[in-house]
C-alpha cells in the first residue's frame, strides 16, 4: 500500500484534520499509564466519537521530489460521515468530497466530473476501507482484532500490535499523555507499509489533537505534511453533499 496509491485518499481527510491554537494547549506530562488503563484513555479520547467542524489546515505534498502546496476544511458527523472542501492557495475550490461508510463522492471542480464509488472500490483501490479513515486523527480503531500489547512503556512508549481485515496495524501510544505518536499500516507480512507520525498535541477536556500530522511511504519518495488550523466541536445538522450541475458522472469501478 505504496502512498503514491494512497494519497488521494488521505489527502482527503489529511487536508481537513486542524485544531485551534487559540483554544487549545499543549499537553503536558502526565504519570505514565499501562495496559488496560492506557488503552481504555486512548479510546476515550477519540475525536471522531463525536461531531466536528474543520476550519482550516495547510498541506504540503511532496512526490518524487516535486512537491504542492494545498488549504482544506472537513466537516464530520459521527459515526462516520465526512464532508472535505480542498482548495488551492489562491482560494478557489478544487475539489469537494463526500464519505460514509459505503459510498464516496468527489465534485472535481477543475474538470467538471462527479467521481463515484463505493467502500469496497476503496478498499481494492488503495488498499485501505473507510473503518481506517480515523487512523488519520489519531484516534484508536476498537474494532482492531487480536490486539496485542507488544511492549508496555518502555521508555515511555507502548506498543500495540492487530488487524483489521487483511491491514496490519502497529500503534504506538505516549504513555504520557494517552495518545497515538505513530501509527503504520501494512498488509500482514509487513509490505507495502504506510506510517503517520503525530505530534504538538493540544488538549480540550478530555480530547486530545494532533497538531502536526505527517504521512509517509516507509522507504519510498512521497510524504504529505499537515499543519493545524482550527477545530470547533459542534452538534450540528446532518451533512448535505450537492452534486455539481451538468458534471460528467464517473463511476468507480
Amino acid at each position: 500500500m505504496s502512498v503514491k496509491n494512497v494519497i488521494f485518499l488521505f489527502l482527503f481527510i489529511a487536508s481537513g484534520c486542524a485544531v485551534s491554537k487559540k483554544k487549545f494547549s499543549i499537553v503536558e506530562g502526565t504519570p505514565e499509564l499501562r495496559g488496560t488503563s492506557l488503552s481504555k484513555l486512548v479510546i476515550a479520547s477519540n475525536i471522531t466519537a463525536r461531531d466536528f467542524d474543520i476550519v482550516k489546515a495547510e498541506i504540503e505534498l511532496f512526490d518524487n521530489g516535486s512537491g504542492r502546496k494545498l488549504l482544506g476544511s472537513l466537516k464530520y458527523r459521527a459515526p462516520g460521515e465526512y464532508l472535505i472542501s480542498l482548495r488551492h492557495r489562491s482560494g478557489l475550490e478544487a475539489a469537494r468530497i463526500f464519505i460514509t461508510a459505503d459510498t464516496v463522492m468527489v465534485n472535481d471542480r477543475i474538470s467538471r466530473n462527479l467521481y463515484i464509488g463505493s467502500s469496497e472500490y476503496i478498499l481494492n483501490k488503495f488498499g485501505i476501507g473507510t473503518t481506517l479513515i480515523p487512523l488519520i486523527f489519531g484516534d484508536y480503531l476498537i474494532s482492531m482484532k487480536d490486539a496485542e500489547t507488544v511492549r508496555d512503556c518502555r521508555s515511555g512508549i507502548s506498543e500495540i500490535q492487530g488487524y483489521i481485515g487483511d491491514r496490519e496495524i502497529w500503534y504506538f501510544l505516549d504513555c504520557k499523555i494517552g495518545k497515538v505518536s505513530s501509527v503504520t499500516v501494512s498488509d500482514r507480512i509487513g509490505r507495502d507499509a504506510v506510517r503517520l507520525n503525530f505530534s504538538e498535541y493540544r488538549k480540550s477536556g478530555n480530547y486530545f489533537y494532533p497538531g502536526k500530522i505527517t504521512l509517509e511511504d516507509v522507504g519510498g519518495m512521497s510524504r504529505i505534511n499537515i499543519v493545524i488550523g482550527s477545530l470547533e466541536f459542534r452538534d450540528s445538522k446532518k451533512l448535505e453533499f450537492i452534486p455539481g450541475k451538468n458534471y460528467e458522472k464517473i463511476i468507480l469501478k
